[in-house]
């Protein structure tokens, strides 16, 4: 193209240096005329006239052939070289330029002509270009819309069954699937059917391709690629009474481990669904090992919850109702030993001990009761504690305050519950035991990325607040420091004869998880 435009470059040079010759014999045909025009004014005779008129017939003509010749050579092709310009300037790119007469621009027509060729092949090209980009970009935001469906429904399933049965629906509709069934690995590594969607005729009807799709499943776990498969190579019964065209087998794994395949029966070829194809439907059988994945493990940390609160219910009951049990059967024992002695002023006593003793142990029921009834309000752990202080005030009478300097907490569900059953018990223990008449709760967030929750009285104090003392009391602290440790956290209690008790938890805030994108 480049030498296109050299070469119309030096036509025009050559049309320009025509142009100067055709002015230069122009002057000098004007030059005549004026020194005719000079004769005549200063030689006043016939012969002098006579000149006169010849020389201004041959200023005519002259003038008139040049004007000729200078339509016909430049002023035409010009004209013609205009509205070629302007023809493949509307993107016209068939237009061709020819001129009417010959003339020095013949020599640029071959070359105009190769410069349309050009930019119409230039032009179809760029046209091609957009159009298969443009088919790409459209396959690609299927695909994406393909992906993010199947995404979707795996998100908004609970149990694996259902899971498996939105995700297999999701898939045939989107891919307009003949039919589609996913095989998982069961206990013996032996692949079993889990799930369809579709035509379970496939599934079902009088065929004899299970053990291929085995055996091909099989070899697909054992290289982890993607197999596309004529349906004739597997089982001609499937052809016989269905449109199935092809099969295509793909594995699911998490990481790097083998969870299963999932297989799809397709009426058409899938070429037609683009080159893309083969990695969108390789990328949906990672997501279905990624939500299986995540299925097993709540369904794995529902159980581990189940366990552990079976586990807090048992040392509960052994930490409270079985030390009032142990302490009334004690009781009991040497009430019937002072009614054999007959040493009826004891016998009062103990059994005035032993009513107090199941006062003691049907209020520990009751609480611990309450306890496992809780439900941690959904509006968070601070509403909760105001909710608590607000009954306490009500139930027992004692003037109790509420104070948090906490804008957002940064605690798990379990961890708010522990705390909430620890200030729960703490109170529990100013009510029973304290004698006070005023008690606060403070939870203050620190500067080293910890939370401290007080609770304190004015009452009566503990003497040797120790866990293995007997009483009550004494049990409602090794329970809250068993909670605590359950926490993580660091629970002391500070408390004097006549000084009232004063309760400190410390605990590191949760680390919050960050979202991460799935790929």
């Amino acid at each position: 193209m480049i030498s296109y435009l050299h070469r119309i470059s030096d036509l025009f040079s050559s049309v320009k240096g025509h142009i100067h010759s055709y002015l230069a014999v122009l002057t000098l045909v004007l030059l005549t005329a004026y020194a005719s025009y000079v004769i005549s004014v200063k030689f006043d005779s016939l012969s002098s006239i006579t000149i006169v008129a010849t020389l201004t017939f041959l200023v005519l003509a002259v003038s008139v052939l040049g004007f000729f010749l200078l339509q016909k050579a430049f002023l035409r092709p010009f004209s013609k070289l205009d509205s070629w310009a302007r023809s493949v300037n509307r993107s016209k790119l068939s237009t061709i330029f020819d001129t009417p007469v010959p003339s020095d621009l013949y020599d640029l027509v071959p070359d105009l002509a190769a410069l349309t060729n050009r930019l119409s092949l230039l032009s179809k090209t760029l046209d091609l270009q957009f159009r298969t980009q443009t088919a790409r970009v459209s396959r690609k935001t299927r695909s994406l819309e393909i992906l993010y469906e199947v995404v979707a429904a795996l998100n908004i399933s609970r149990s694996r069954d259902e899971l498996l049965s939105s995700f297999l629906e999701a898939l045939v509709e989107l891919l307009d699937a003949r039919a589609a069934s996913v095989k998982l690995l069961g206990p013996n590594q032996v692949l079993e059917d889990v799930a369809t969607a579709g035509d379970v005729s496939i599934f079902t009807g009088p065929n004899d391709h299970a053990e291929s799709l085995n055996a091909l499943s099989k070899g697909i776990l054992t290289d982890g690629k993607l197999l596309i498969h004529p349906i004739e190579g597997i089982a001609n019964d499937i052809k016989a009474y269905t449109d199935v065209y092809e099969c295509i087998i793909t594995p699911v794994q998490y990481r790097d481990e083998m969870l299963g395949v999932y297989l799809l029966f397709l009426e058409n070829p899938s070429a037609e669904l683009g080159d893309d194809f083969r990695d969108l439907i390789t990328s949906v059988g990672k997501h279905l090992g990624l939500a299986l994945e995540k299925s097993r493990l709540d369904n794995q940390a529902r159980r581990l919850a189940v366990m552990e609160e079976r586990d807090i219910l048992r040392n509960e009951l052994h930490d409270t109702l079985a030390q009032y049990f142990v302490s009334m059967r004690i009781q009991v024992k040497m009430l019937s030993e002072l009614l054999y002695k007959k040493e009826y002023r004891n016998t009062e006593k103990e059994v005035w001990r032993l009513r107090v003793s199941l006062e003691e142990a049907n209020t520990s029921l009751r609480e611990l009761l309450a306890s496992f009834r809780f439900k941690m309000d959904e509006r968070g752990l601070i509403t909760a504690i105001e909710d608590l202080v607000d009954r306490f005030n009500q139930d027992s009478g004692i003037t109790t305050f509420f104070q948090h300097e906490v804008i957002e907490l940064a605690l798990s569900p379990t961890q708010e519950v522990e705390i909430y059953r620890i200030v729960q018990e703490a109170l529990a223990n100013v009510r029973w035991h304290s004698k006070a008449t005023t008690a606060r709760v403070f939870l203050l967030e620190n500067p080293d990325d910890s939370y401290s929750i007080i609770i304190e009285d004015d009452g009566v104090g503990i003497d040797h607040p120790t866990p293995t003392s007997q009483g009550r009391e004494h049990v409602g602290l090794a329970i809250m420091r068993e909670r605590s440790e359950r926490l993580g956290g660091n629970l002391t209690v500070e408390s004097e004869a006549g000084e009232g008790t004063t309760v400190f938890l410390t605990l590191q805030k949760r680390d919050l998880p960050t979202n991460t994108e799935i790929k």
